[in-house]
């Protein structure tokens, strides 16, 4: 039996053991339920990403040019969080439909690849 430290591990996915979950039950153990999760956070990971990163560059912008402008600390800090955070829900929107392209042009480029493979195999 593997540790339950090894088995609620975030990166248990990348060992496969994700591919052995059935997604359509409810989870029977904590084990599973922190697949479920990993399994989430690597879904929405693209998404996350960009979130992050689109905030981040909001964070810094705001905070640079109330600096700049000699703002008092506390109305920069203020404001930079909350266009921050506006930002990361935007940037979820952002990423969430990027991750859905990629995944499509990839669904796409491998039927065309697998259908490409059939009709030589054919001939």
């Amino acid at each position: 039996m593997p540790s339950r430290r090894a088995a609620c591990s975030p990166f248990r996915w990348a060992r496969g053991s994700f591919l052995t979950q059935s997604s359509g039950r409810m989870p029977a153990s904590d084990n599973e339920r922190s697949g479920r999760v990993s399994d989430l956070i690597r879904d929405r990971f693209v998404a996350l990403h960009v979130a992050c990163r689109l905030a981040l560059i909001a964070f810094a912008t705001v905070t640079i040019q109330g600096v700049l402008e000699g703002a008092a600390f506390e109305a920069v800090i203020l404001s930079a969080l909350q266009i921050g955070a506006g930002v990361f829900f935007t940037g979820l929107l952002i990423g969430e439909v990027t991750r859905r392209l990629i995944e499509d042009m990839v669904q796409a480029t491998v039927r065309r690849i697998l259908d490409e493979q059939t009709t030589r195999d054919g001939q």
